[in-house]
């Protein structure tokens, strides 16, 4: 079995997050081998550090006896319902393409609006998941003339809705930054 500690990074934007593994029930001398699901970087060793919230990495620990383990651990986030402010589907990268949402899973009664600079309804996402599909804002508008049409660069504003743990309709709002 593994076990994780964690480094939280201290913004949604920031990759200075770190997990820390370990194998107590091991025996002897152990090898920590670890990949980034995310960016793909790999090495060794029970420490990762320079991690972004959300990452996925994987361990694969084996002991001086021959037993293995393996589990995957994900960066935490500093905050929840926190909305990443810069996106990047054009760039190829496989990050940042679309818009992330911390904890939202935690929040299924929820509707995401986003707004051009002139304040017009360009986008909205009842039920918003952080999942890679294309329900999620990628740069594409999905309303009137931006349907399917791929929103020029700058900044949005935004409009979350949800239904709290108590019940109660909560709002926040904020820009984020299209970059292609």
């Amino acid at each position: 079995m593994i076990e994780f500690a964690d480094i939280t990074p201290e913004t949604l934007n920031s990759c200075d997050g770190q997990i820390i593994a370990s194998a107590p029930a091991a025996n002897g001398d152990i090898t920590f081998i670890w990949s980034n699901k995310n960016t793909g970087a790999n090495g060794d060793g029970p420490r990762v550090e320079d991690l972004c919230a959300g990452h996925f990495v994987e361990f694969i620990v084996e002991d001086e006896q021959g037993c293995i383990a393996n589990a995957t651990h994900q960066v935490p986030y500093p905050n929840c319902l926190d909305v990443r402010p810069i996106i990047t589907p054009g760039q190829q990268d496989g990050l940042n393409d679309y818009i992330l949402i911390t904890c939202i899973e935690d929040f299924p009664n929820n509707t995401f609006e986003l707004f051009n600079r002139w304040g017009q309804l360009v986008f909205q996402l009842r039920g918003y998941k952080n999942e890679p599909s294309l329900d999620n804002f990628r740069g594409t508008g999905n309303i009137g003339a931006t349907n399917g049409r791929d929103l020029p660069e700058g900044a949005y504003f935004f409009v979350l809705k949800y239904v709290d743990d108590q019940g109660n309709d909560q709002t926040r709002k904020g820009y984020i930054n299209l970059l292609r």
